[in-house]
């Protein structure tokens, strides 16, 4: 079956210079890639939001929510 996945230019490069050092293919690659992914899937990466959510609240004394958002937007510069 045919599909079309949108990936980084960057990654691409990189994946097809790794599959020649293998003496295999890009499509193996991500083949197998996402075979390993389905039979042993990573843990779920916790969002932003569900992050703050599973912490304790005590981190919260004496910070309100408009300094922390102004906190992370420096890095986001």
């Amino acid at each position: 079956m045919k599909t079309t996945v949108d990936l980084p230019e960057e990654l691409i490069i990189r994946g097809k210079k790794v599959a020649l050092e293998r003496k295999t293919t890009l499509k193996s690659m991500i083949e197998n890639g996402l075979i390993r992914e389905i039979q042993s899937p990573s843990p779920a990466k916790v969002g932003v939001i569900q992050s703050l959510r599973l912490l304790d609240s005590s981190i919260w004394n004496s910070v309100t929510a408009d300094d922390y958002v102004k906190e992370q937007r420096t890095d986001w510069e």
